[in-house]
Parts: C-alpha cells; sequence; structure tokens
C-alpha cells in the first residue's frame, strides 16, 4: 500500500512538473526579436554592453583593474561602459539609470556566454553528434546578440518558476511527514454532549474527523493520516 502511495506520488509531481514545463517553454520567442516588454528590453539593453575588458595585449592584472574599476568597468550596470572604438564617446563612463537586479543581470550574461562556448565548441570538435544538435551549434553562437539575450533570461526565469515548484514540494512532504509522524499521537478524549451536537474541535496537528453515536451521544475524535501517507512513508 505504502509502495503505490508513493508511486502516486512520484507520477503526479513528474506530471505537474511536465505541464509547468511545457507552459513556460512553450512560445517562448512570443514577440518574435521585437523586446516589446520595456523593463525587459532596458535589462538586455544593459547586458548587451557587458563585454570582457578589452584593450589590446594588456596584463591580466590590468584587466582586472579595469573589471573592478566603477567607471571604467563594463560590467557596472550603473555607468556606460568605455568606448575603445569611438574614444570621444560622451556616454562612455558617465552614470546610467538601472533600477533592477544585479544577480539576474549577470546570470544572463554568464549563461548566454556559456551557450556560446559551448555552441562554439560544437562547431570545432571532430565529435560525431546527433542531427538534432545542429540546432545548438547555430542558435547558440548567437546567444550573446540583442536578439537572443531575452530568450536566455526567459529560460532562465523558467528554470526558476520550476525550480520554486520542486522547493514547494520538498516543503510540503517536510511539513506533512513531520506533523504525521515526528510528533506524539495526541490522546482522543471523549466528551458526552448532546447527540444533535456534531460540532468538536479538531487538534490542529492532525487531519481529523468526528463520528457522534445516537444513542449514547458521545463525540470521538480520530486521528487520519491516510493524507499523511500520501506525501510520506516509512519501510
Amino acid at each position: 500500500m505504502k509502495r503505490s502511495l508513493r508511486a502516486f506520488r512520484l507520477l503526479l509531481f513528474v506530471l505537474i512538473l511536465v505541464a509547468a514545463a511545457t507552459l513556460r517553454f512553450t512560445h517562448i520567442n512570443w514577440d518574435q526579436f521585437q523586446l516589446t516588454h520595456p523593463d525587459e528590453r532596458w535589462v538586455v539593453m544593459v547586458a548587451d554592453t557587458m563585454k570582457w575588458p578589452e584593450d589590446g595585449p594588456i596584463r591580466l592584472a590590468e584587466v582586472l583593474e579595469t573589471a573592478f574599476d566603477p567607471v571604467r568597468s563594463p560590467f557596472n550596470p550603473l555607468r556606460y561602459p568605455p568606448n575603445p572604438g569611438n574614444p570621444s564617446d560622451p556616454q562612455a563612463g558617465q552614470p546610467r539609470n538601472y533600477s533592477y537586479g544585479h544577480f539576474p543581470l549577470y546570470l544572463i550574461v554568464t549563461a548566454a556566454h556559456l551557450v556560446q562556448i559551448f555552441a562554439t565548441w560544437l562547431g570545432e570538435t571532430t565529435l560525431a553528434f546527433p542531427a538534432w544538435m545542429q540546432p545548438l551549434h547555430t542558435v547558440g553562437r548567437q546567444m550573446t546578440s540583442y536578439a537572443y539575450l531575452p530568450l536566455v533570461g526567459r529560460a532562465i526565469s523558467a528554470l526558476a518558476d520550476l525550480g520554486t515548484l520542486l522547493l514547494v514540494y520538498a516543503l510540503a512532504r517536510r511539513v506533512v511527514c513531520h506533523a504525521t509522524y515526528a510528533r506524539e499521537p495526541f490522546d482522543c478524549h471523549a466528551e458526552r454532549v448532546n447527540h444533535s451536537n456534531r460540532v468538536a474541535t479538531a487538534d490542529q496537528r492532525s487531519i481529523s474527523c468526528v463520528e457522534a453515536t445516537d444513542h449514547e451521544g458521545v463525540l470521538r475524535l480520530h486521528h487520519d493520516e491516510s493524507f499523511g501517507h500520501a506525501l510520506c512513508w516509512r519501510d
């Protein structure tokens, strides 16, 4: 019985997860590269300016110094990055209005570059891959471009939603198992009342049902663990 409950629980959760993934990843390019959402568009515009400092054959120490300089760093979303191609650019190094979180911004840029590196490797390696992986090479090389950065962010957002489902499931299972097994079973007590009064206060820690006997007028409180067994089990 417990094994069947466990299998049913896993199957139900997998179905919910598959349905959620289908809804979140279907038609992910819903605006056809138009970037019609203003907040998303500004985040992508800032992400598109984030490049590793490159200014000729300079030493790593100088690169790191530039990267961590808040005025010159191309990683600082609060300032416009320097423009080596146009040293007289009036916006270079000037404050930039960016009121969104930094972590999602860096995550999008990092993920896009990792996908691009992997896609480039697929095109250069001599290993044989199935034909269905060809789009990973052709599309993946463009993931750091302005048009494809929104798709990276949307995919990360969808994965975060699926992670939320996993977290809620884990928390629910832990809470139900704790309530079902970790606490001492409460003592059910009987109280003589009128048989027409079928109202009883259930213990806060359990799912209960109330039975009333018509002849004796006794309300009995019974602990029902069937719901708990549906989420957790013991070997």
